[in-house]
């Protein structure tokens, strides 16, 4: 098992936060307005019988001057 695994394991919450610096993302027309993605690795479940479920876990986040923004990314698609 990783070491990054085992602290995930030992904490209530672990997220990760995927840059989009040097990638093809950082172009795309989904993401132009984000500068990366916010994944929710692990919630806490505490005193409960299961854990909580949020509606989406496709989150992305902005850096504004003095923000740290994190939000609901809405993408539509064409069929």
């Amino acid at each position: 098992m990783s070491l990054i695994k085992r602290c995930e394991h030992l904490c209530d919450t672990a997220v990760r936060l995927e840059s989009f610096a040097g990638s093809e993302k950082e172009t795309g027309t989904v993401y132009r307005d984000y500068h990366g993605l916010f994944h929710v690795n692990k919630l806490p479940a505490i005193n409960t019988l299961t854990s909580h479920v949020p509606e989406s876990f496709d989150l992305a986040f902005k850096l504004r001057r003095k923000k740290f923004v994190i939000e609901v990314r809405w993408c539509t698609s064409i069929f």
